[in-house]
């Protein structure tokens, strides 16, 4: 997983999902993906830092990534946040 982002409006960032069926054939596993991204990004303090993000996927998750996405969807942020503070 990638999180892309730039300078977007300040004080409210924006978030989009790149999950293509080619990596994950199953409409309901894309979905829920979806919703526990979306759910970590409206939790997060990088929410505030006015930033357009972008998550994509360079290869098809396995069982394991996918159970583990909460968690490395939130270090993704925490690295991105660390690196507006700068």
């Amino acid at each position: 997983m990638v999180i892309h982002a730039m300078r977007g409006s300040p004080g409210c960032s924006r978030l989009g999902v790149a999950l293509t069926r080619r990596f994950v054939p199953s409409a309901v596993e894309r979905n829920r993906m979806k919703r526990v991204l979306r759910e970590v990004f409206r939790r997060h303090p990088v929410k505030l830092a006015g930033l357009d993000c972008v998550v994509t996927f360079r290869r098809a998750p396995s069982p394991s990534e996918k159970a583990d996405l909460r968690r490395e969807a939130e270090r993704l942020l925490d690295e991105l946040q660390r690196a507006e503070s700068r």
